[in-house]
């Protein structure tokens, strides 16, 4: 596995990030140069709902019956989105992992992936594998180049 690296010193844990750090941009290089960049987000929040026993435990019958819980995802070994890079770093394409920014919430690390995406004009160019942006697909535009 290939490991993140930041500012040129490998990541292999979240220790090694800002404390409260939601996520991060990235960019992956493969051998020949293409580049593909996006978000990764490191935690997930999610409501989890109370069983049948932990409600009934309620003191008061008033109180809301979920609560939110927060894991780690599986951004070590993420290698992006993108199919076409994907098939080519299982078939055991050299390949490096970046870590550009690293973002403190949902609404910056989506600010900053579109910024990076848009400064780079990753649709006008070969040089990325990137096809969409914010889901929405441009693949229409390589082509016609």
């Amino acid at each position: 596995m290939i490991n993140w690296t930041y500012k040129g010193k490998e990541i292999i844990d979240v220790t090694q990030m800002p404390e409260n750090v939601f996520g991060f941009i990235y960019l992956i290089t493969d051998e020949n140069g293409r580049k593909y960049l996006g978000k990764k987000q490191i935690f997930s929040k999610r409501k989890r709902k109370f069983g049948k026993k932990e409600i009934a435990a309620l003191p008061d019958k008033r109180h809301r019956t979920w609560e939110y819980v927060t894991k780690e995802g599986k951004w070590k070994d993420y290698t992006g989105s993108n199919e076409e890079l994907n098939k080519l770093i299982a078939e055991g394409i050299n390949y490096k992992k970046e870590i550009l920014y690293y973002a403190m919430d949902k609404k910056q690390l989506t600010y900053l992936e579109l910024r990076e995406l848009w400064s780079h004009r990753v649709l006008e160019s070969d040089e990325f594998y990137n096809s969409n942006i914010s889901g929405k697909h441009f693949n229409q535009y390589k082509k016609d180049k």
